[in-house]
């Protein structure tokens, strides 16, 4: 249960996230294969540190990507959906992430 007070959420108690009343989304998998990437949604996007999985930007486009989050370290990140990814630099793994409802 939440309620909205200005531009802030007041929880009345300690919610799951995704849950009714989150400010949050539920967790999101992505799988990736060995040295493969995967495109980031648009949206405020809170990186879950994994072994294996660095966070990249573009900055012309998708042709050149820099690592912006190394391997084992999260955060967050406000992506445009086009040039923010998860990129696996082994054998491949299960990132995660969860965004702002």
């Amino acid at each position: 249960m939440s309620s909205l007070a200005g531009n802030k959420i007041l929880l009345q108690q300690a919610v799951a996230l995704g849950a009714p009343g989150s400010y949050y989304t539920a967790i999101v998998n992505v799988i990736l294969a060995a040295n493969a990437s995967s495109v980031l949604p648009a949206g405020i996007l809170f990186i879950i540190p994994i072994a294996n999985v660095e966070v990249q930007f573009s900055t012309d486009g998708g042709t050149t990507w820099v690592t912006f989050f190394p391997v084992g370290v999260g955060g967050s990140i406000r992506s445009d959906g086009f040039n923010w990814r998860l990129n696996d630099v082994t054998t491949g793994a299960t990132a995660q992430y969860f965004a702002v409802a």
